[in-house]
């Protein structure tokens, strides 16, 4: 298991700086996590699952326009147009708030 393709845009999150990655699992679910920033540190990060597809070999962004160039060893390769409205918070996930990193 593990994921196996991304793809990544230099999108904004709510509240301070932020991009977002798209992650392909080997079961072919499609993720999109979102990292939000503020002082230069990851402040929060939120999973969404997407689709289910073939599991990817490789996630291609392909301008910036939300479209992604999904190449699969197991199917046909497609590209899938991705469209992120906010979605309800029973879908997402958010994960605890990382340490403080160790001091030099």
């Amino acid at each position: 298991g593990g994921s196996d393709g991304g793809g990544g845009d230099g999108g904004g999150g709510e509240g301070g700086g932020g991009a977002r990655v798209a992650l392909s699992l080997f079961s072919g679910e499609l993720l999109v996590l979102g990292f939000r920033s503020a002082g230069g540190r990851v402040c929060a990060i939120e999973a969404l699952k997407i689709a289910s597809t073939s599991p990817a070999r490789s996630l291609c962004p392909l301008g910036g326009d939300g479209v992604l160039f999904l190449a699969s060893a197991v199917a046909d390769s497609m590209l899938l147009q991705l469209s992120l409205p906010a979605a309800p918070a029973a879908s997402r996930r958010r994960l605890p708030p990382l340490p403080p990193p160790p001091p030099p």
